[in-house]
């Protein structure tokens, strides 16, 4: 069976990243500015992350978020890159999904994922064995509320989740897969996932075939699942000024955003040097626009996938910001919507 290959789907990625200086309210401001710019300069889709009790990053809530750029926006599709699952009950994720997608038009999108050793993870659960094996289990139950329904086992009775899908079905869900065993959760359901953008390309298309494999032993069929696929990206007036002006906003706020972050415990607080930062970005679509170019032309043949989320804001700097956004809208898109084949 042949599938056809959606268009290139080109999206933001966005942290809502405080930088020095910057208050809750500036970076939320921003974040809704940058969103509006890119639906202008023709980008179809924007990611919006969470995280909690970390000051470097501002946004609390996705899904609430999401709803705002949904309302700010005319035909952008917005998602939740993620909504962190284990720290919510799955019936009241899928009535807020379900609400957004009807509001919307269909225009949202509900990214899920388990989430890191975070203490957020006790905080907001209070049950870390939801996070340490119950990702599948609460997908799974997720998923069957989306469609209309909750199995309450206490009473064991069957009520129904308001709103429901609807005649053409409910908000698209994907799911945020690090590991080869959140891969394999994915594939089982034959769910696209949402892969992060500080990935080599090794490890990406090994993670693309992991999941390939474990989709056909599941039974389904891997052809025309489409992926969303992460990147940092930046134009400049070359490849090492550009490198240059993202390495200069990021390293500090990262280095201080992994010093303070509320890891459950320390041993789980990974390490990181400029070493680990200049390769993290060796890979990624940052230089010239004609650079640019060509690194995601290569990422999407090598990867195979027709859908980008990008960090396009790194530097923190707005009119930086705004510029990447319109010279990839404008420039950047068509062409490879021109090089790259649709089959």
């Amino acid at each position: 069976m042949t599938h056809e290959r959606r268009p290139l789907e080109l999206g933001l990625l966005l942290f809502t990243l405080r930088h020095e200086g910057r208050s809750d309210r500036a970076v939320l401001d921003d974040l809704t500015a940058t969103v509006q710019a890119a639906e202008l300069a023709g980008w179809h889709a924007a990611w919006v992350t969470e995280h909690h009790f970390q000051a470097g990053l501002v946004n609390s809530s996705s899904l609430t978020t999401a709803g705002w750029l949904l309302g700010r926006t005319a035909i952008l599709r917005v998602g939740t890159a993620i909504a962190v699952l284990p720290t919510q009950h799955p019936a009241t994720l899928a009535e807020q999904a379900n609400l957004l997608h009807h509001l919307s038009g269909g225009r949202f999108m509900l990214g899920v994922g388990r989430g890191g050793p975070i203490i957020e993870q006790e905080v907001l659960s209070g049950n870390l064995d939801r996070w340490r094996d119950g990702f599948g289990p609460d997908l799974g139950r997720l998923r069957v509320a989306l469609e209309g329904s909750w199995h309450h086992e206490p009473r064991d009775r069957e009520l129904t989740v308001v709103p429901g899908p609807g005649a053409a079905g409910g908000p698209e869900v994907l799911v945020a897969a690090n590991s080869p065993a959140t891969v394999e959760v994915a594939a089982a359901s034959r769910l696209p996932m949402l892969l992060a953008p500080t990935m080599p390309t090794a490890l990406l298309r090994s993670l693309l075939d992991l999941y390939d494999e474990a989709c056909r032993e599941a039974g389904h069929d891997p052809a025309g699942v489409d992926h969303v696929v992460s990147a940092v990206v930046h134009a400049g007036t070359s490849r090492e000024a550009a490198v240059e002006e993202v390495r200069r906003a990021w390293v500090p706020w990262f280095v201080e955003t992994l010093r303070t972050a509320p890891y459950l415990d320390e041993a789980d607080r990974p390490t990181f040097t400029a070493d680990d930062f200049a390769g993290m970005l060796e890979p990624q679509p940052i230089g010239t626009i004609e650079e640019v170019t060509e690194r995601l032309r290569e990422r999407i043949v090598v990867l195979g996938v027709r859908r980008l989320s990008l960090i396009a804001d790194a530097t923190g700097d707005a009119e930086k910001t705004r510029y990447t956004l319109e010279q990839i809208g404008r420039v950047v898109l068509p062409a490879l919507q021109r090089e790259v084949p649709r089959a």
